[in-house]
């Protein structure tokens, strides 16, 4: 039996800048035009990755909050149990 070789072509998706310089080159967009889209897309990507590491640190921190506001609570109402045995 014949080994066939199967050529594979990787496929490339086309990023943002990509897109743009095309259109700057065929003069659809204007080059100032392509910058500003670039450096919005950046900037957004940007927020979108802070508010997701924002996220994540809640989520580690709440339990970790949420046991704080029980043993304050307890401590609360060993102090009030001291005193009213205090009173007596």
């Amino acid at each position: 039996m014949p080994n066939k070789t199967v050529n594979t072509v990787q496929e490339h998706r086309l990023t943002l800048p990509e897109v743009l310089k095309l259109l700057v080159a065929d003069g659809i967009v204007a080059h100032g035009d392509a910058e500003a889209l670039i450096a919005d897309s950046r900037l957004r990507r940007i927020e979108a990755h802070h508010r997701e590491v924002g996220k994540e640190m809640c989520e580690q921190i709440s339990p970790g909050l949420g046991q704080l506001v029980e043993d304050e609570r307890a401590a609360g109402d060993l102090r009030e149990d001291c005193q009213e045995a205090g009173a007596g």
